[in-house]
């Protein structure tokens, strides 16, 4: 956790095996039990927030796949908040080969709070020459692949100091849910998915996703645009995804969106993260 100090993974095991409750684990300078704390005590998994910056007809790029920027710098300062607020960053092999980001904390004094980084790679397909790869000291990088850690693209991004996790497949794709689990066992209980309409498909029709934060921009890109979500195979607006405590704040010419995932029930009573 980013506020006081993160239990160990066996610790928290330990006390809701004895049936503890979660207040008396929180930090004393927090009124409110956190939301990833409680739902890791209670489940053993992350807290997911999905992030996304979109313009106001929900593309996140335009049909050539530009998407710099769609939103603005005081957005992308949020975002850099954001990401010093949790534990580990996840993007697809997508987001990581168009866009080569760094998933970095890049504020003045909190440089060190950046996340561990999660790249979903099923096939180990991304080249050695992103910069989440790069040899020079970086935060903790870890892949999620398909592939066996014999094989001899994982041992050559081992070598480059990064993290290979072989996770189970699931309809031919790093399953989402096992992955979940091995970052709580990791002791990683707050994930920020920065994914593209991919990833954010996957989580969502998996219902893994807790919390949602979208930065949206005044701009208006088509239909031609490339969408946040694509289709969740919602049978009637009756089965359509809801959300609870939706709540929205300016962030210099954007809007932030925030809101929980209903039922929120590991989260009644708490509101969204702050960014």
């Amino acid at each position: 956790m980013r506020n006081g100090k993160k239990p160990r993974a066996s610790q928290l095991k330990r006390w809701h095996a004895a049936g503890g409750k979660i207040a008396a684990i929180r930090p004393a300078a927090d009124p409110e039990p956190s939301r990833a704390l409680l739902k890791y005590a209670r489940t053993g998994l992350p807290w997911v927030t999905l992030k996304g910056a979109i313009s106001l007809d929900g593309r996140i790029a335009t049909a050539t796949g530009a998407s710099r920027w769609i939103t603005g710098a005081a957005s992308r300062r949020c975002t850099h908040r954001l990401r010093s607020q949790v534990d580990a960053i996840l993007v697809g092999a997508n987001t990581a080969r168009n866009d080569d980001p760094r998933l970095t904390v890049r504020l003045a004094g909190k440089q060190k709070k950046s996340p561990v980084r999660i790249i979903l790679d099923s096939h180990l397909r991304l080249p050695w020459t992103l910069r989440l790869f790069s040899r020079r000291k970086k935060p903790r990088t870890v892949v999620a692949t398909l592939e066996a850690l014999e094989s001899r693209k994982a041992r050559a991004l081992i070598g480059r100091g990064v993290e290979v996790w072989s996770i189970g497949s699931r309809r031919g794709r790093v399953d989402l849910e096992k992955l979940l689990r091995r970052l709580g066992e990791e002791g990683l209980t707050h994930l920020l998915v920065e994914g593209g309409s991919e990833v954010n498909t996957a989580f969502l029709r998996a219902r893994l996703a807790d919390e949602l934060v979208l930065f949206v921009a005044p701009k208006l890109i088509g239909s031609d645009g490339i969408p946040w979500v694509r289709g969740l195979s919602v049978p009637s607006v009756a089965r359509a995804l809801r959300l609870s405590h939706l709540s929205s704040e300016r962030c210099g010419d954007d809007l932030v969106l925030r809101a929980l995932f209903a039922p929120p029930s590991l989260a009644r009573g708490a509101p969204p993260t702050q960014v």
